[in-house]
């Protein structure tokens, strides 16, 4: 993670419904995460969940039905900063949606400040204190 504050140009989903962000999973694959503060856990979806699969880019954990998603980067941020591993569930709802995945709780947790900024289409993200 850099140590300095992040401003990661934001997309309208085509669906016109949700914000969100580009994500590369291990310099090889990028999904659109839709950015939702309401969901506890981050997800992906099961077609998504193939997909990572078949390249080698989902790793279990040790908790049953979480995955570990690592070597992430904001792909349309200048200079592709990296972002927080993270734990995602395999949400089947996410599918019907055609929403790839989602950034929930507990990754903005990670962060000490979040704003998004209208004007310019832009997630704006402080690290949290290192103690």
């Amino acid at each position: 993670m850099p140590d300095g504050e992040l401003a990661i140009p934001a997309e309208l989903h085509p669906s016109g419904h949700w914000i969100g962000i580009s994500v590369t999973i291990g310099g090889r694959h990028t999904i659109f995460m839709v950015l939702d503060t309401g969901s506890p856990a981050s997800a992906i979806s099961p077609g998504i969940s193939r997909a990572l699969r078949a390249r080698g880019l989902l790793r279990e954990s040790r908790t049953p039905g979480s995955y570990h998603l690592t070597a992430l980067t904001a792909e349309d941020a200048a200079r592709k900063p990296p972002l927080p591993n993270l734990t995602v569930r395999i949400l089947p709802r996410l599918d019907r949606l055609a929403i790839e995945g989602l950034l929930g709780l507990d990754f903005f947790r990670l962060f000490d400040h979040i704003c998004f900024d209208f004007p310019t289409s832009s997630l704006i993200l402080s690290p949290a204190s290192q103690l």
